[in-house]
């Protein structure tokens, strides 16, 4: 119960919001946080216009396996994690 009341209290992250592309959400949180705080609202309209763009280009990707083979960074952080697992 304890859990329950201190999860509804606490808005969620105002970086996760943008990074799942929950930008109108992530503009009321921010708004919220600084009013709290006594400051004004920042202005984030630039951080959401990038998001939403990127959100249409994801939305047209497909990923499969074969992604990891091509970046250099990735299959080398992936081998090394199957080695070590």
């Amino acid at each position: 119960m304890q859990n329950y009341i201190f999860f509804s209290v606490l808005p969620e992250s105002f970086r996760w919001l943008v990074s799942h592309y929950k930008t109108e959400r992530a503009e009321t949180v921010i708004a919220r946080i600084a009013s709290i705080n006594g400051q004004r609202r920042p202005d984030v309209s630039k951080l959401i216009e990038i998001t939403r763009r990127e959100a249409e280009v994801k939305e047209d990707k497909r990923y499969s396996l074969l992604d990891i083979f091509s970046d250099r960074t990735l299959l080398k952080h992936s081998i090394l994690l199957w080695f070590i697992w």
